[in-house]
């Protein structure tokens, strides 16, 4: 089926199922020619989590056990991806024939920061990208969201902290902590894999439509202290919102 502008009008994104994928918007960036594309996605499932990855013939006894246990939710939630595209590219991949970015009509929003910035709502249910711009080839692959789990701390985390004008070592890295650091659930402690400050790196990547399960990288949690009942007991994670793009 097609790109159809939006086809996800009225879904909530907060509650979106196993396997559905919303393009929502365009942001956006510094360049003129660059945007950062934002994708939703429903139910990815922690690996590194016994109740979550559930050979053949067995079944979740969290989902069994709390089932109908006030504040208890079994699902994945959501996941939310950002990357940078060129516009030209972004129009090839969607091939939506009264698609022009560069012409059509940005809105102003505010980030949590408070910074203005500009969005194109796309609201595409389940993209695909029928165009391949790297190979100059059609195509038929599905967008996704792909999920990185790291300890390092990127170069571009470090760009952010100096465009905060945090210069010094210990305060950027202190800064990062606070701004990216995988926590349980919102103002909840930040986690940690073998002593170690989490991050969770989440990108817009392609699949053929047959593959069902993205290979995502999870750390496994060190133990954390127990989290109010009324977060999500299987990943103990909220939906993430829009924040500062890196660019």
């Amino acid at each position: 089926m097609a790109n159809q502008l939006n086809s996800a009008q009225g879904i909530d994104l907060k509650a979106l199922k196993t396997g559905q994928v919303v393009l929502t918007r365009l942001i956006k960036t510094s360049n003129p020619d660059i945007v950062s594309v934002e994708l939703y996605e429903g139910g990815i499932v922690n690996t590194t989590r016994g109740t979550s990855a559930n050979a053949e013939g067995q079944y979740d006894g969290l989902g069994m056990m709390m089932s109908g246990y006030k504040g208890f939710s079994n699902t994945s939630g959501v996941t939310v991806a950002w990357q940078n595209s060129t516009i030209a590219n972004v129009e090839l991949m969607l091939g939506i024939d009264d698609l022009d970015i560069d012409n059509s009509i940005w809105e102003e929003f505010q980030t949590k920061n408070g910074r203005a910035k500009e969005m194109l709502n796309l609201n595409i249910l389940n993209p695909i990208a029928v165009y391949n711009p790297y190979s100059n080839e059609e195509c038929n692959i599905r967008f996704r969201a792909v999920i990185v789990e790291v300890t390092a701390i990127t170069k571009d985390k470090f760009k952010w902290a100096e465009k905060q004008n945090i210069f010094d070592e210990d305060d950027q890295i202190q800064a990062i902590v606070g701004k990216f650091a995988k926590t349980a659930g919102p103002d909840g402690d930040v986690i940690r894999y073998n002593g170690e400050v989490v991050y969770r790196d989440v990108k817009v990547s392609f699949c053929d439509p047959s593959v069902e399960t993205m290979n995502h990288t999870f750390l496994k949690s060190d133990a954390i202290a127990p989290i109010n009942d009324t977060v999500n007991v299987e990943t103990g994670e909220l939906v993430g919102e829009y924040s500062e793009d890196l660019d």
